[in-house]
């Protein structure tokens, strides 16, 4: 019952939880991304968000983003 309401041990949980999560995502399952798909990953992470789609995320390099819907375009068009 005591974790119910809001108090110190709560808090302290949840910025566990938080910087546990972020750490997981940003170390761990990034990493593995780009080291599998490459630029493929860096241009769609490019265009949106980590946690929310197009929240949170900046172009390193904004042709990226021009350049990956040109990109997912003509992947779309059949080519035979």
């Amino acid at each position: 019952m005591a974790l119910m309401v809001p108090n110190a041990a709560a808090l302290a949980a949840l910025l566990v939880l938080v910087l546990a999560l972020q750490l997981q995502v940003r170390v761990v399952e990034e990493s593995y991304l780009l080291a599998t798909h490459g630029d493929a990953y860096r241009r769609y992470a490019a265009r949106v968000g980590r946690f929310v789609p197009g929240l949170g995320r900046r172009a390193d390099n904004p042709s990226a983003i021009k350049n990956s819907s040109s990109d997912t375009a003509s992947r779309a068009t059949p080519t035979g």
